[in-house]
C-alpha cells in the first residue's frame, strides 16, 4: 500500500485532531470528577464583582458567560470566574444571558472551592460536561476520517 504525497500531513493533521478530541473529552470528565466532590466541599460568602460576554471562535460561535466574583478563603481574599468547573463553553446569547440574569453586579453569592487549593471553586457544584465531549468526539470522528484521506489518496 502506498500513500500519496500529501499522506504524511494528513497523518499529522488527522493525529493532531484526535488528540486534541481525547484531552477535550478528558478534561470534561475531570471537571465532572471534580464538580462532583465539590458538594462536600465548604461554601463561603462571595460577591459578584463584574459580569459580561465575552464572544469566541475557539469554542464555536457563540457567547461565554463571564461571572467574576470575590470570596475570601485561607485567610485570603480570591477572585474568579467559574460559574460551573471548567467553565462555560460558547453557546447561543439567549442561554448566556440567562445564566448572567442570575448573577447581577453586586450580588452576594455562595462559592463553594477546594479546601487545599482555593483556586479551585465554582458557584455552582457542576460543570460543562456535554459540549465538551460532543465537541471532543467530533475532533476524534474529523481526525479519523482526516487520517483515513491520507490513505485513501484523497
Amino acid at each position: 500500500m502506498s500513500l500519496g504525497p500529501n499522506a504524511l500531513g494528513l497523518l499529522i493533521v488527522g493525529a493532531i485532531v484526535i488528540i486534541g478530541g481525547v484531552l477535550e473529552i478528558t478534561t470534561a470528565m475531570r471537571n465532572r470528577r471534580v464538580a462532583e466532590q465539590s458538594r462536600g466541599w465548604p461554601r463561603v460568602d462571595g460577591e459578584v464583582v463584574h459580569r459580561g460576554l465575552k464572544r469566541t471562535f475557539l469554542q464555536g460561535i457563540g457567547q461565554v458567560p463571564l461571572v467574576r466574583y470575590s470570596f475570601e478563603a485561607a485567610g485570603q481574599r480570591w477572585e474568579h470566574d467559574h460559574v460551573v468547573f471548567g467553565g462555560h463553553r460558547a453557546m447561543p446569547r439567549r442561554r448566556a444571558e440567562k445564566i448572567l440574569s442570575r448573577y447581577p453586579t453586586g450580588t452576594k453569592v455562595q462559592v463553594v472551592y477546594d479546601p487545599n487549593d482555593p483556586r479551585i471553586c465554582a458557584l455552582e457544584c457542576d460543570s460543562a460536561f456535554a459540549a465538551p465531549v460532543m465537541y471532543g468526539v467530533a475532533m476524534i470522528a474529523t481526525g479519523a476520517i482526516v487520517m483515513g484521506a491520507a490513505f485513501t489518496g484523497l
